[in-house]
């Protein structure tokens, strides 16, 4: 009970944030951008998949395309069942900013950025749509989490500089502008 009441500026922050991501998302229907890959789900095999649906027919690379095409086995194809993990990368992605914020700077620093992410328009709405831009939040933050631990964490870990690369391998199969 003490770690809630310390961190419930934090709690309700993610809360309004997940609140926001969740009920846009169920709002209103499939983005022209969203039917556009999973119109490309329709290829049978890994090679037409990449030739015809990503090479030829769309700039982002590989990796969610990919995803999607996997989620997709799973679940179906409704909105709801192929939103949830886009939705949930937004929700990590302010959990992940404040972490980094509060490890940079202090833990107001943390709250400000987490607040900020979790109300501002553009990153509530590419939270919610089965697009590579809120995975390609999350990787890059949690680049930035592991950059910061390998180059300047007293204790050098192996562990971190794993992870940080494959953040930046996650972020680069993601979006190539998050990964510049």
């Amino acid at each position: 009970m003490k770690i809630v009441k310390s961190n419930i500026v934090f709690i309700l922050i993610v809360l309004v944030g997940a609140v926001l991501r969740w009920t846009i998302s169920i709002t209103h229907s499939y983005s022209n951008d969203e039917l556009s890959a999973i119109n490309r789900l329709r290829y049978n095999n890994f090679h037409d998949l990449i030739e015809l649906g990503v090479m030829k027919h769309d700039m982002h690379p590989a990796g969610v395309q990919l995803f999607i095409k996997l989620w997709s086995f799973i679940g179906g194809t409704g909105e709801f069942w192929m939103r949830l993990p886009f939705v949930i990368c937004g929700i990590l992605s302010i959990v992940v900013l404040y972490f980094i914020g509060k490890s940079w700077f202090n833990k107001r620093t943390g709250l400000v950025a987490a607040g900020l992410l979790s109300l501002l328009y553009f990153p509530v709405i590419q939270s919610e749509l089965a697009r590579p831009y809120a995975p390609a939040l999350l990787f890059g933050l949690t680049g930035a989490w592991f950059m910061y631990k390998v180059l300047f964490n007293e204790d050098k870990n192996w562990k971190n500089t794993l992870m940080l690369g494959l953040s930046f391998a996650a972020v680069m199969y993601t979006h190539y502008f998050a990964f510049l």
